[in-house]
């Protein structure tokens, strides 16, 4: 299962362990954790959203579950294994706030479906 970590600093600066999220022909689930102290996912927008409707290459659109917050973390499988031979690339988006200071933290990374099992 691949798993991202979004490492919020204080200041709304973030790092997110891996970079990328990478996803495999074999292993199409995806857990996402928020880690940094007085941070909390947003509820409106959810905080952590897929991209259903990218048709912009490289990106194409998610089809997979809708990520759920199950207990402190996101959680969804892609449900599209890559059986082509170039990689496929999704939009994320999470959307955070700083519960001290409400400050707002909403950025749009990347996922990347590897073809190789």
């Amino acid at each position: 299962m691949a798993t991202v970590t979004i490492d919020m600093n204080a200041d709304g600066s973030y790092k997110l362990h891996p970079p990328v999220i990478i996803i495999t022909r074999g292993d199409q689930k995806i857990t996402w954790k928020l880690k940094g102290k007085d941070w909390e996912w947003m509820t409106n927008p959810k905080g952590v959203i897929c991209d259903t409707s990218s048709t912009n290459p490289p990106y194409s659109p998610w089809v997979g579950d809708t990520p759920a917050l199950v207990g402190t973390d996101y959680v969804a499988d892609a449900k599209s294994p890559n059986t082509g031979a170039a990689w496929v690339f999704y939009k994320w988006m999470f959307t955070v706030m700083n519960s001290a200071t409400s400050q707002i933290v909403q950025v749009d990374p990347d996922i990347g479906n590897d073809p190789k099992p």
